[in-house]
């Protein structure tokens, strides 16, 4: 596996990542969004497996943190690594912009992505009322 800065002709398989695993109510990115922030710089990241995008990474940076705004893999993907891999490459990336901390949100159903999270070194700091429609959120976040 290994994590590339996504290139404009990634932004239709990012998309279907995108609309294979999230719903309006989980808030789902248009096209328009990732073509937003891919003209951005070091924000959208597609994850490869040989030949084949399988998921990606979208961070955001401020003055003293990064957030991890999406994170997602393809379902076929998913428990085999790949998103322990994207989360230990957006810490680096808050680690080697020497940020104080990193953030996310995460679905309160979600038990699998928090327990991945929360062997990473996040912790729960905040519970998000109805932040995914009708679904909790918690922002977790991991202090350098």
């Amino acid at each position: 596996m290994k994590l590339k800065t996504s290139l404009k002709e990634d932004i239709q398989v990012i998309y279907e990542i995108e609309n294979s695993l999230f719903s309006v109510q989980d808030g789902r990115f248009s096209k328009k969004v990732f073509f937003y922030h891919l003209a951005k710089k070091d924000r959208l990241f597609s994850l490869w497996d040989e030949d084949k995008i399988v998921g990606y990474l979208l961070v955001l940076g401020y003055q003293k943190s990064l957030r991890v705004y999406s994170l997602a893999i393809l379902s076929g993907y998913q428990g085999k690594g790949y998103g322990e891999y994207l989360c230990e490459c957006a810490i680096n990336m808050a680690r080697e912009k020497k940020k104080d901390f990193i953030y996310l949100e995460v679905k309160s159903s979600n038990q699998k992505a928090i327990n991945l999270y929360q062997k990473l070194g996040f912790v729960v700091c905040r519970i998000l009322p109805h932040y995914y429609g009708s679904i909790d959120g918690l922002r977790m976040v991991k202090f350098f």
